[in-house]
């Protein structure tokens, strides 16, 4: 049997998560064939362009995830 090691960072790096989800991401490729992904961005601005509210999330396979509202 193969033993793995397991690391904890109390502190990853940007890096370390765009690391995961650019493997997630190629994993999901592979199984499903979308390979239409991207960030998404909404504001909500004032008369002056002064940013008062926001969505941040991505688009993927005819979804749509909101992450931060």
């Amino acid at each position: 049997m193969q033993t793995y090691q397991v690391e904890v960072e109390a502190h990853p790096t940007p890096h370390d998560g765009q690391f995961l989800a650019d493997q997630l991401y190629a994993y999901n490729v592979e199984q499903t064939g979308y390979d239409d992904g991207g960030y998404l961005t909404l504001w909500v601005k004032s008369p002056t362009g002064e940013r008062l509210a926001g969505l941040y999330g991505w688009t993927w396979g005819s979804s749509c995830y909101i992450q931060d509202l």
